[in-house]
């Protein structure tokens, strides 16, 4: 009777997993298009560049590139279909894939006769369930270009950028991101971005590079963290509970005039991210050279929600020495710290997952209880894979 009643239940077992196989086997997610987050009222005004580069005839013709480069399938063979969306009254789930821009950033800067042009472009893959509109993946997708110009960078020379990044390079980060996709496991956790926000030290620091300590910074601080963390331990973090999404709602906005009203789910962890300051340090000098020391400071704390347990809390410094002619001038110092920042998040998302106890005792602003932390942290981790 036992061995009866056992069979029935591996009969039960086997059924339901390969009812879940077949469910999974007719899945299929549709290329949607590139889009902007936001309503369009604020498009203009929080995507300036961007918006007024893509075009529709522009948007059109790079949705088409972007799709002939797209996989086929992604990791778990699930097809990806780039020829218009899916039916909802069709058989298996549909899902939609977009890719959703959401900051930007363009600053000039001078050193002796060299003119330096940053251009950045924030995006995000998004999955969404297309029944339902609620995001189950995502992951930042941050490119930026440097050019140098022997004068003042121009409008047309942000353009020539900006067709190098949408036209290269996040087509195909793009391309390799949606291929790296996997549906969330059973019982995983998520990480989130809750939060972005700057001190008085910080905010004169950023005001005195010319530029503004606001929510399209904090949302380019934001993503950076969260492209670090889904590189070095792939993960898929959700989208940033900041900036246009209210009540975890994001409106997300389509080349061709679709409007998505998406629901982002609650992430298990909310990661809030303080940017305390910047330094810059002349560390030597000589005849021929001056070598400063560029540095960055800023606090992680990853919190519980529902509790208000707070999981992880440390301020992080990084340096980077930058050695120069002694004849040369500046005229900002904007795209060091930013480099410098890039690198603390890089390995911040590097040491959280081994974990290395020497990079926290370098970093770590308090000495006390690295190795405790970093392991409490290498765990959290682990339950967000």
């Amino acid at each position: 009777m036992g061995t009866r009643y056992l069979i029935q239940i591996l009969v039960m077992v086997f059924v339901a997993i390969s009812a879940f196989g077949r469910a999974d086997a007719e899945a299929k997610i549709y290329f949607a298009g590139i889009g902007f987050e936001g309503f369009y009222s604020n498009i203009e005004l929080n995507l300036p560049y961007s918006s007024a580069y893509l075009t529709h005839e522009r948007a059109n013709e790079l949705e088409r590139q972007f799709a002939l480069n797209l996989p086929k399938t992604v990791a778990e063979g699930i097809p990806v279909i780039t020829d218009g969306l899916g039916d909802l009254n069709e058989y298996g789930q549909t899902y939609a894939l977009a890719l959703v821009i959401d900051g930007e950033m363009v600053h000039r800067e001078q050193v002796s006769d060299l003119h330096k042009l940053l251009v950045e472009v924030s995006a995000k893959a998004v999955i969404f369930d297309f029944a339902t509109k609620k995001v189950i993946w995502s992951k930042a997708i941050p490119t930026q270009n440097v050019g140098a110009f022997g004068q003042k960078a121009s409008k047309e020379d942000v353009n020539q950028s900006l067709s190098l990044l949408f036209g290269d390079k996040l087509k195909q980060r793009f391309a390799e991101t949606v291929a790296s996709f996997e549906f969330p496991r059973q019982g995983m956790l998520h990480l989130q971005v809750a939060a972005t926000t700057f001190t008085d030290r910080s905010i004169t620091d950023i005001e005195g590079e010319g530029l503004i300590a606001d929510d399209r910074m904090a949302r380019l601080f934001s993503n950076r963290l969260s492209r670090s963390l889904s590189e070095y331990q792939n993960l898929s973090i959700y989208p940033p509970s900041l900036g246009h999404a209210v009540q975890n709602k994001m409106a997300a906005r389509m080349a061709n005039g679709t409007v998505y009203d998406l629901t982002l789910p609650d992430g298990d962890y909310k990661i809030n991210v303080q940017i305390d300051g910047f330094k810059a340090v002349e560390a030597e000098r000589s005849a021929v050279e001056i070598v400063n020391v560029y540095g960055a400071f800023v606090t992680i704390e990853i919190v519980e929600p529902y509790s208000g347990t707070i999981m992880f809390r440390r301020q992080i410094k990084h340096g980077e020495y930058q050695r120069l002619p002694v004849t040369s001038s500046f005229s900002g110092r904007w795209l060091s710290f930013l480099e410098v920042t890039e690198i603390l998040f890089e390995g911040f998302a590097q040491a959280a997952g081994e974990p290395n106890f020497s990079w926290g005792k370098e970093h770590f602003t308090n000495p006390k209880d690295i190795k405790s932390d970093l392991s409490k942290l290498k765990e959290l981790i682990d339950k967000c894979r």
